[in-house]
């Protein structure tokens, strides 16, 4: 149970933190997003990667699970089959690329694969 908690801040990360939405590691120096308060009586803080904040990949602001982070990446424009597949999307197979600034996902029909950036972006 919350006893309290903070506003959610923008912040610059000043070292890495990991993204309690969608679990990447959030390196130095990018814009991310910053709450903390009281649970449970315990003190804790916890950062949102700009990418899940902008996007609304967890609209309560709250670490979520690999099943709600691939039912919200289905529901997405970027899901559909870039060769033109009717019907379903992806085939919920996905995973990220090695610095986990990209999801590549797999036609469910053809098989095809692609690759969707969903990085950090440039900061300045």
């Amino acid at each position: 149970m919350s006893t309290f908690g903070c506003e959610i801040k923008p912040v610059k990360t000043r070292k890495p933190h990991r993204c309690e939405t969608c679990c990447r590691v959030i390196p130095a120096g990018m814009k991310a997003y910053h709450t903390g308060g009281m649970w449970e009586g315990d003190w804790q803080s916890w950062y949102m990667c700009g990418f899940c904040h902008d996007n609304n990949v967890s609209a309560s602001d709250e670490e979520i699970s690999d099943e709600d982070f691939n039912n919200w990446l289905y529901e997405q424009d970027f899901a559909v089959c870039p060769h033109g597949c009717k019907g379903k999307r992806y085939s919920n197979t996905w995973e990220w690329s090695d610095d986990r600034e990209d999801v590549i996902v797999e036609c469910d029909q053809c098989g095809h694969k692609w690759t969707v950036h969903i990085g950090w972006g440039k900061e300045g």
